[in-house]
């Protein structure tokens, strides 16, 4: 099958479709003014030609502006499975509504089966993705790569 990260992912809309009827609320986020990343739950979204229109909490820990990533995430209460859509674009709007215009869809993850098979998947994908890290920094200005410490 096609690795997610072998190509660019151009088409989004269907994805997108299929999102909002399994997982209406998904997770903003936004660069605070520090540049910090912040992420929190939308009350929901609804599909536009370009985009999203959602609805926020009044008590969101951030403005609704800028470059923008909204993530809709499922998975079982087990978390034997899960299913990602990741889109990336500018948001705009005021404290309880906002609108989210896509530029592209990430890479989808989708993942189904035990818990053994998700550690042997993770193994994979990191073993996989490797080798791009140390590009991925330098193209991103000569940035570290992550330390990733796992627990023994």
């Amino acid at each position: 099958g096609l690795k997610p990260w072998g190509k660019q992912p151009t088409e989004w809309r269907s994805w997108a479709e299929k999102a909002v009827e399994i997982s209406g609320k998904p997770v903003l986020t936004v660069v605070d003014s520090h540049g910090y990343p912040v992420s929190f739950r939308t009350q929901g979204a609804s599909l536009a030609s370009d985009g999203f229109h959602l609805r926020l909490f009044s008590t969101a820990p951030a403005p609704a502006k800028g470059k923008a990533c909204l993530m809709f995430h499922h998975h079982d209460e087990k978390f034997a499975w899960q299913e990602n859509v990741a889109l990336v674009g500018e948001v705009s709007g005021d404290v309880q509504r906002a609108f989210f215009k896509v530029d592209r869809r990430l890479a989808t993850t989708t993942f189904r089966g035990s818990q053994i098979k998700l550690i042997l998947f993770m193994l994979k994908l990191r073993r996989q993705l490797t080798p791009r890290l140390e590009p991925e920094a330098r193209r991103r200005g000569g940035q570290a790569v992550p330390k990733i410490n796992l627990p023994e």
